[in-house]
C-alpha cells in the first residue's frame, strides 16, 4: 500500500503540514484565509495564526506569547494535543514551531494589515503578551468593563443594618413552605444577592442550586417592601429553563404552603411564572441581531436570574451584558466543574477560581455551596472524587467493583470486557418498561376517560421514562447513541419499527409547535386516532401529530451535552472503547451529576481513569 503522506523530511508547506498533524480544517481555513488575502502568506504567518485559532477553538480567549522558548514549546504541544495527535509528531512540531517563535516580531512587522492594538480594526490585536481575534478581544475588553463596574457593593451602609432582617423572614418563609432549613452556604448566598448587582453562585449536585433561587427571589421582594419587583429568569437551554420554571411552581404548591401567612403568600404570588431561553430572551423579546452589532434595547428588568451558567456561550454573555440595566441585579448559578457550551468559552468557569487557586478580585461576589441535601451520598463521593482527582478512590472503586464486592447499590462500574452492552441495555430496559409495555402493548384507548384520567395515565407514562437514561460521549460510533438507540429500540419492543411507547427528542428549536432543541416526549399510539407525539406542560400533557415533528430522534440515549439540565433517578453512563479528545473530566462529572440515585458506568478501566487524570483547565479572565 502506498501512503499518500508525505515523510517528514519532504514537508515543505502549510496544507502537508496539516495533513500529517491531522488539524480540522474549520480551525485551519481561518488561518489560511486571513494570510492567503491579508497577509504576507508565508508559513510562520500561518502558524501563528493557527495557534490562536486552537486557543479559542480549546476555550481560551487569546494566546500567551512566553517569553522563554521551552516554556513556548511546551505551551504548543499541551495546545496541539488538545485536538489532535501532537506526541507521535513532537519532532515536527518542535521544528516547525520554533521557527514560529524565533520570528515572532518580524512576522508582526511585515502584516500590519492583520495585526493592530488596542483602537485599531484589525483582524488580530496585540497586547504586551498576547495574540487576540478582534472579535475576542472586544469579548473579553468589554466582560472585563462589565465586572469592574458591577463588583462594588449596591448596597449603601445604612441599608446594610436590614439585611439581618431580611435573612430571617426567608429562611423562616422556606422553612414553613417547603419545611427545608437553608444551610450556612445558602444564607451567605442570600446576603451576596442582597448586598452585590452582580452574584455569581456555584456548587454540585445536591447543594440546592434551585432551592437558593427561589429563596433569592424572596429575600429580593422582602427587601423591596413586598412591591412587585420585574424579574427575569433564563437559562442557555429550553430543557433549562423549563425546569427552573417547574421547580419554582413545585415549591410554591406544597401542602405546607395553604398555612403561609398572608404576606409569605404574597411573596410568592409575585414569583415569575415564565422562564426564557437566553436565545429567546435576546433574538425574539428583544429582537436584536444575532452578529456583533450595537445593541440599542434596554432589558427592562430589576432582577435576572441565570441557571446552568456554565452554559452560557460568550458570544450570548456579550451581547446580554449590553442590555442589561445598570440597577439590575444579575445572579449566575450553575456548576463550574460541568461543561461549557459546545465550542465556546464558559464565561461562568472562567470567573470562578479553583478551590486551591489565589483569590481574585470578584471574590466578594462569589459563594460556593458546600452542604449537599442529596441523600444518595455515594454519587457525592464518586463526584468529589473526579473532581478532586482522587486516584486512590477511585482505584479502590473499580477494584471493588470488578471483584464485585462493591457494597453500594448506587454506583456501579461494569467493564466491557465481561459485560456485552446488549445484556445491560436488556436489563435496564426490562426493569424500567417491562411493565407499562405489557399493559399497552400496542395501543392506548383514552374513549371514556376523563381529563383528569387521561393526564394521570400520561404522568405514570412520563414518569417510567424519565426515571432512567442512557448518556453517551457521541452520536456515532459503536457506543455512540445512534447505535445504542438502535438497539434499545429492538430490544424494548418486538418489531423494530413499531413506534409505540417510544421516546424521543426534539434536536431544533421548534416554534411553530411550540418545541425547543432539548425538549422531550414520548410517542403514543391512540386508539381509532394514531400515533401522537405527547409532551408535558404546565398543566398536564400536549400532543402532536407525528407527522408534524420534523426534528426529532429516539433519546433512549443521549449524549451528556444534550443532558445537561436534566436530572433521572438512574443513569447508564457508556464510554467510547478508546480515547477520543472530546472526552473530558469534564464530561464525565457532567453526565454522572444527571443521576439522583444510581449511576452504572460503563466501558474501559483504563479509559475511564485516564480521562479523569487528563482535565483540561484554562483561567485567562
Amino acid at each position: 500500500m502506498i501512503s499518500i503522506i508525505p515523510s517528514l523530511d519532504k514537508i515543505d508547506n502549510f496544507q502537508q503540514l496539516l495533513q500529517i498533524l491531522r488539524i480540522p480544517s474549520h480551525i485551519s481555513t481561518v488561518a489560511d484565509s486571513l494570510a492567503t488575502y491579508y497577509g504576507d502568506n508565508s508559513q510562520e504567518l500561518k502558524l501563528l495564526l493557527l495557534l490562536i485559532s486552537i486557543k479559542t477553538e480549546t476555550g481560551n480567549f487569546c494566546l500567551i506569547m512566553p517569553t522563554n522558548k521551552d516554556d513556548f514549546l511546551n505551551d504548543v504541544y499541551l495546545t496541539m494535543e488538545s485536538i489532535t495527535s501532537a506526541k507521535q509528531h513532537k519532532n515536527l512540531i518542535s521544528k516547525y514551531f520554533i521557527k514560529l517563535f524565533e520570528s515572532s516580531k518580524k512576522i508582526v512587522e511585515d502584516n500590519n494589515q492583520i495585526f493592530g492594538y488596542d483602537g485599531d480594526y484589525k483582524p488580530v490585536i496585540m497586547t504586551d503578551k498576547a495574540f487576540y481575534f478582534f472579535r475576542w478581544f472586544m469579548y473579553e475588553k468589554n466582560i472585563n468593563a462589565f465586572l469592574q463596574k458591577r463588583i462594588n457593593p449596591s448596597l449603601k451602609s445604612q441599608d446594610c443594618k436590614s439585611i439581618d432582617n431580611i435573612i430571617e423572614l426567608t429562611v423562616t418563609h422556606a422553612k414553613q413552605a417547603s419545611d427545608f432549613q437553608l444551610t450556612s452556604s445558602q444564607i451567605s448566598a442570600l446576603k451576596l444577592a442582597l448586598k452585590n448587582n452582580l452574584t455569581i453562585i456555584t456548587g454540585g449536585p445536591g447543594t440546592g442550586k434551585t432551592t437558593i433561587i427561589i429563596n433569592i427571589l424572596r429575600s429580593l421582594l422582602y427587601a423591596n417592601n413586598n412591591n412587585s419587583l420585574s424579574i427575569f429568569l433564563a437559562a442557555p437551554t429550553g430543557k433549562a429553563a423549563s425546569k427552573l420554571i417547574q421547580s419554582i411552581q413545585t415549591a410554591t404548591n406544597t401542602e405546607n404552603a395553604k398555612s403561609l401567612s398572608d404576606q409569605q403568600k404574597q411573596i410568592d404570588s409575585k414569583l415569575p411564572e415564565i422562564s426564557y431561553t437566553l436565545h429567546r430572551l435576546l433574538y425574539q423579546k428583544l429582537k436584536i441581531k444575532p452578529y456583533y452589532s450595537a445593541v440599542k434595547e434596554e432589558l427592562y428588568a430589576d432582577v435576572l436570574v441565570i441557571d446552568e451558567s456554565s452554559m452560557i456561550p460568550i458570544d450570548i454573555f456579550a451581547k446580554l451584558i449590553e442590555i442589561i440595566p445598570d440597577h439590575c441585579k444579575i445572579i449566575l448559578i450553575g456548576d463550574k466543574n460541568q461543561l461549557p457550551a459546545v465550542n465556546s468559552i464558559s464565561i461562568f468557569n472562567n470567573l470562578i477560581p479553583d478551590k486551591n487557586a489565589p483569590l481574585n478580585e470578584l471574590k466578594d461576589i462569589i459563594v460556593r455551596l458546600t452542604e449537599t441535601k442529596r441523600a444518595n451520598k455515594d454519587i457525592v463521593e464518586l463526584t468529589n472524587a473526579i473532581e478532586n482527582n482522587d486516584c486512590k478512590w477511585l482505584n479502590h472503586f473499580l477494584d471493588s467493583c470488578s471483584k464485585r464486592d462493591n457494597h453500594s447499590n448506587n454506583i456501579d462500574f461494569r467493564n466491557s470486557k465481561d459485560s456485552p452492552i446488549n445484556n445491560i441495555l436488556k436489563t435496564i430496559l426490562d426493569k424500567n418498561l417491562k411493565e407499562i409495555i405489557a399493559s399497552f402493548p400496542y395501543e392506548i384507548e383514552l374513549i371514556n376517560k376523563s381529563e383528569k384520567e387521561q393526564n394521570q395515565l400520561f404522568k405514570v407514562i412520563f414518569t417510567i421514562f424519565n426515571n432512567f437514561k442512557i448518556l453517551c460521549i457521541t452520536n456515532e460510533g459503536r457506543y455512540g447513541i445512534q447505535e445504542i438507540n438502535a438497539i434499545c429500540k429492538k430490544l424494548s419492543r418486538k418489531g423494530a419499527d413499531n413506534y409505540h411507547l417510544h421516546p424521543i427528542m426534539i434536536t431544533e428549536n421548534d416554534y411553530p409547535n411550540s418545541l425547543l432543541n432539548g425538549d422531550q416526549g414520548v410517542i403514543i399510539r391512540i386508539k381509532g386516532i394514531g400515533l401522537k407525539a405527547f409532551f408535558a406542560t404546565e398543566t398536564g400533557f400536549r400532543s402532536i401529530s407525528l407527522f408534524k415533528l420534523k426534528n426529532y430522534t429516539f433519546s433512549y440515549a443521549v449524549t451528556i451535552h444534550k443532558s445537561q439540565g436534566s436530572e433521572y433517578k438512574q443513569i447508564l453512563l457508556i464510554l467510547p472503547d478508546e480515547e477520543i479528545k472530546i472526552m473530558t473530566k469534564q464530561l464525565i462529572y457532567t453526565g454522572i451529576t444527571r443521576a439522583k440515585e444510581n449511576v452504572i458506568i460503563y466501558g474501559k478501566e483504563q479509559i475511564f481513569l485516564s480521562t479523569i487524570n487528563c482535565f483540561f483547565n484554562n483561567n485567562n479572565l
